[in-house]
């Protein structure tokens, strides 16, 4: 996934797009899928790379903006 971080002067107010609809559960079902198909002993980078995106960048609200909102909190 690409995340634009900033974007040039020049552009002005960009709207962001709205995500598909149940977004936030379907990264959640991802999520539970990695964790069942890829255990903690044997594969622990695999699931703890997976935790971090989670945690770090996965949108928590299905609000676009609410998304924006959430990753300018984290900085």
């Amino acid at each position: 996934m690409y995340l634009l971080r900033n974007y040039p002067h020049a552009v002005g107010d960009i709207v962001p797009c709205e995500f598909p609809e149940n977004i936030v559960e379907t990264i959640g079902a991802t999520i539970r899928e990695v964790r069942n198909t890829w255990d903690s002993h044997d594969n622990s980078v695999i699931r703890n790379s997976w935790d971090v995106w989670y945690d770090s960048f996965a949108p928590k609200s299905n609000n676009a903006d609410d998304y924006i909102v959430q990753l300018r909190n984290k900085r």
